[in-house]
């Protein structure tokens, strides 16, 4: 019997491409490298971990964890470009009066706050599970895995809300109900 339903964020709760783009584009130039919307598109929802070595092919993780921050530094200036996504804001209001919700997300809990906060939703979910919060990112089920122990539930009485490849096949490797956005 399902008991907790897991939003994933990006995509599936806010539109946050734009933001991302913008923030991770501003990043990568300051370290030199050129991205595009197509090649950002190829890893939108992966874990900074896995998107930048993909997007920019560094492969020093120090390196990386310098994008990393500089992206974070200039998210909060993208905000006013996160949008609701309309249709799931109208389905979790149908599931919270039944439901506990939360947040399963590869974002970081900065941004995750952030973008919360200037959505309005921050008082719709009983806790968030971040990226800084598991050792690996979707498409390993660590993300949703850690929700289900943090609402003491088994992984099968969880449901996945995800917009991404990648999220689904974490919903499908921690052994729980998913619905593509």
């Amino acid at each position: 019997m399902i008991e907790l339903v897991i939003f994933d964020l990006d995509g599936t709760l806010v539109d946050t491409f734009d933001a991302n783009f913008t923030a991770y584009e501003k990043a990568c130039n300051l370290k030199g490298f050129t991205i595009t919307r197509e090649q950002y598109s190829k890893v939108y929802g992966l874990s900074w971990k896995d998107a930048i070595p993909r997007l920019t092919n560094i492969t020093d993780m120090n390196i990386a964890k310098e994008v990393h921050e500089l992206k974070n530094k200039y998210y909060p200036h993208c905000l006013a470009l996160v949008k609701p996504i309309s249709n799931t804001i109208n389905l979790k209001n149908l599931l919270k009066s039944k439901y506990r919700l939360c947040i399963g997300t590869s974002a970081s809990r900065e941004n995750v706050e952030a973008v919360l906060k200037a959505t309005k939703l921050e008082e719709d979910f009983e806790f968030v599970v971040a990226s800084e919060d598991v050792q690996r990112g979707k498409p390993e089920p660590d993300i949703f895995l850690r929700c289900a122990e943090l609402a003491k539930v088994m992984p099968q009485d969880c449901f996945v809300i995800e917009d991404s490849e990648a999220g689904i096949m974490a919903a499908k490797n921690a052994g729980m109900s998913y619905f593509k956005i």
